[in-house]
């Protein structure tokens, strides 16, 4: 982003500009302004990713949690974990760009599955299943929105997908 007095104009709205930093409703400018973004943030994406590894060294299962679920995702895997199941969490803190490569990486190390735990009825399993590229099965445990569930419906439902 431009900073505030470098010779550029500045918008921190949402709206789309011109080349010239002037708001705009052409669909050819809106068009290339939005190519432009996207491309940026593609060209960079390794740069611009954030993610969390939590007990992944020896993780056979890896749980890939978001946002608020992620606390209880914590809590259940020091108790799966005492129960004596290697399971770790990555935990994207941004959604675009996705640190699929992370995921890639991980089912290449020889991952069993990737549980997605998150509150929605599958945006995160979705992608998730499309960076470990049918090597890796994704099991997806939903939770209904309005709502962070808590460690126990993890630890349970988890355990679940373990054993089969």
């Amino acid at each position: 982003m431009a900073i505030a007095g470098t010779g550029y104009r500045v918008n921190n709205e949402s709206l789309t500009h011109t080349d010239k930093g002037y708001p705009t409703t052409d669909k050819d400018a809106s068009f290339k302004l939005v190519m432009r973004l996207v491309r940026k943030i593609r060209e960079n994406e390794k740069e611009i990713a954030e993610w969390e590894e939590y007990m992944l060294d020896d993780a056979e299962y890896v749980i890939v949690s978001y946002g608020s679920t992620s606390g209880s995702v914590r809590r259940a895997i020091k108790v799966l974990r005492a129960q004596g199941y290697r399971v770790g969490m990555l935990r994207p803190k941004t959604a675009w760009p996705f640190p699929g490569w992370v995921v890639e990486n991980l089912a290449l190390r020889g991952v069993q599955k990737f549980i997605t735990v998150e509150v929605n009825m599958g945006k995160m399993y979705h992608v998730v299943k499309e960076f470990s590229k049918g090597g890796v099965p994704v099991e997806h445990i939903p939770y209904a929105p309005g709502y962070i569930p808590d460690p126990d419906y993890v630890i349970n439902n988890v355990r679940k997908v373990i054993e089969g």
